[in-house]
């Protein structure tokens, strides 16, 4: 079976300064289209674009020295079989 090749575009808005409640991060997916999952259960988030959101206050522990936070990965799967 060919592989192909697809990019997983992250774009990434978090706000939790002042009275932020949760952050946001939507994934989009090259070709559109893709169903959304999480890599460590499979379980199904949605099909791209998909939104996921991380309550604030539990994600400072998660923020690196860049300023970044880390979450848990994600990747695509398509009808033809590719992820």
């Amino acid at each position: 079976m060919d592989r192909q090749i697809v990019r997983l575009t992250l774009a990434c808005s978090a706000v939790l300064g002042g009275c932020a409640t949760q952050a946001t991060l939507t994934v989009y997916t090259v070709p559109a289209g893709g169903t959304v999952v999480q890599s460590q259960n499979g379980a199904t988030i949605g099909i791209a674009p998909a939104v996921l959101s991380y309550p604030a206050a539990g994600m400072r522990q998660y923020k690196d020295a860049s300023g970044c936070f880390l979450v848990g990965g994600v990747e695509s799967r398509w009808v033809s079989g590719a992820v």
